[in-house]
């Protein structure tokens, strides 16, 4: 009796290849273009990871130089020295200097967003006090700079904003991240019955920041941390009691 060979499927066929086995005649997955091609999506995930670190090295390099320095005062071969990364290659990562400004505002309002949160889960406690322990936080933060530098955000702010409508949007959406910031703490404290509920808490969490970062200007001109001082008693003996 002759054997009935089955008939294989041109859709079953199709990107397969017969079997080397003796005696079988049934299709076997393609290994050798499959390893392949997994190996080039590996390379390729290599290849983006190891281009987010060096973006992310530049941002990290660039953060205090262009603190200290300013953002036209920085030269890109001082941020690629200070990240070790080459020369040519900063152009790879952003397309001009106004797009890596706009990376590095981001890059500093998520270094100073995740400061604050583990500064605020470290010290528990009710929101107006722990709004007070974070303004001393931010304060001890310049006192340990010398009182100098300032604050990163408003620092671009003063120099880019005129020059970099790009940037100047980027700019505006941090610090409004630091209003919506500082007004959590005040909804919370009329929720609890500390604060007057009539208080409009964005309104007077825009003061704060507004003052702060005066505050933070002055102390640049005095090299000390007075005016940080005034502005917290004021915050507390008066606009919040």
């Amino acid at each position: 009796m002759s054997r009935t060979r089955l008939r294989q499927s041109p859709d079953l066929a199709h990107g397969l290849k017969a079997s080397t086995v003796p005696g079988l005649n049934r299709p076997t997955f393609p290994v050798e273009r499959y390893f392949c091609s997994l190996t080039k999506l590996d390379d390729r995930s290599i290849i983006v990871a190891m281009q987010k670190d060096a973006r992310r090295a530049i941002l990290e390099a660039a953060a205090p130089l262009i603190h200290r320095q300013g953002f036209n005062n920085t030269g890109l071969k001082e941020i690629l020295d200070a990240a070790r990364v080459p020369k040519g290659s900063f152009y790879f990562y952003f397309k001009s200097k106004e797009d890596f400004g706009i990376a590095l505002v981001d890059h500093i309002a998520q270094g100073l967003k995740e400061d604050a949160l583990a500064f605020l889960e470290a010290n528990p406690r009710p929101p107006l006090e722990q709004l007070r322990l974070f303004m001393e936080h931010r304060r001890d933060q310049r006192i340990q700079a010398d009182c100098e530098a300032g604050c990163p955000i408003g620092n671009l702010a003063l120099e880019m904003s005129d020059l970099s409508p790009a940037m100047r949007g980027r700019i505006r959406q941090a610090l409004d991240g630091v209003t919506r910031f500082y007004a959590t703490f005040l909804r919370q404290a009329q929720e609890r019955g500390e604060l007057d509920p009539a208080l409009d808490a964005d309104a007077t969490a825009a003061f704060i920041l507004d003052a702060m970062e005066g505050a933070l200007l002055r102390m640049k001109v005095e090299k000390s941390a007075e005016p940080l001082d005034r502005c917290r008693a004021f915050v507390f003996s008066k606009l919040l009691a």
